[in-house]
């Protein structure tokens, strides 16, 4: 009878260990599933940083462009302005020198009466 207690007891033991390692095998690979998942967490959370530093890059590189683009119109605008009045300034320049030729012309017609 005690050998049969013995066995069953025996056949318990091992039938607990065998649970015992199962449960630890579980165990050991749910925290290599969360190691595993932190990692992909901690990627993503790389990569979404570095995106959010390439927006900001961007941003920056966009405002340069409106800036440069703000400059060249007034740029333009200024030389226009620039033409216009050297070209004023011709037109007077040519009444002035159109008027002197007619006093030129008038003194020279009175001078030779």
């Amino acid at each position: 009878a005690l050998l049969t207690v013995g066995i069953a007891l025996l056949t318990v033991g091992i039938a607990l260990l065998t649970v015992g390692i199962t449960l630890l095998t579980v165990g050991i690979t749910l925290l290599t599933l969360r190691i595993t998942l932190s990692t992909v967490g901690i990627t993503l959370l790389t990569v979404g940083i570095t995106l959010i530093t390439v927006r900001i890059t961007l941003l920056t590189v966009g405002i340069t462009l409106l800036t440069v683009g703000i400059t060249l119109i007034t740029v333009r605008i200024t030389l226009l302005t620039v033409r216009i009045t050297l070209l004023t300034v011709g037109i007077t320049l040519l009444t002035v020198g159109i008027t002197l030729l007619t006093v030129g012309i008038t003194l020279l017609a009175v001078g030779v009466v």
